[in-house]
């Protein structure tokens, strides 16, 4: 076989290996997380979503409905959000996934949240069915 060729083989075959081995599920979690939390999007979040998820994003957008995206994004331009995934659990058709955000506000303050991401399955793909954050206490 030509080197070419080999070449071109084997990045397909890692390529394959790679893809193989994601997780959808997280991918979508995660997905959901930089959307929702990070880029302050519901708009791009929700086609991640089902079921309550989606009725929570919509809600949200009605609400939304004066404020655009100009003023949402001024709204965050202070702050800086990271996450981080803790752990995950896997239930019959769903997967959970923990994460922990920080918020990093001006004047060196922060918040930091845990989320509780649920996914499920539908029509082949991983979608967000429910979402939850929950304040840490301060120490």
């Amino acid at each position: 076989m030509p080197e070419g060729r080999v070449k071109m083989a084997s990045l397909f075959l890692i390529l394959f290996l790679l893809a193989c081995g994601r997780d959808a599920a997280e991918d979508t979690a995660t997905e959901f997380v930089n959307w929702y939390y990070v880029q302050i999007d519901q708009k791009q979040a929700l086609p991640l979503t089902v079921g309550l998820a989606t009725q929570k994003l919509q809600r949200e957008l009605v609400t939304l409905q004066g404020v655009g995206a100009e003023q949402r994004r001024q709204g965050k331009k202070d702050l800086t959000v990271r996450y981080t995934l803790d752990k995950s659990r896997e239930e019959e058709d769903r997967r959970y996934f923990f994460f922990t955000l920080k918020v990093e506000l001006p004047q060196g303050r922060s918040i930091e949240k845990k989320l509780l991401i649920t996914t499920i399955q539908r029509e082949g793909k991983w979608r967000v069915s429910n979402y939850d954050e929950y304040d840490v206490p301060l120490q």
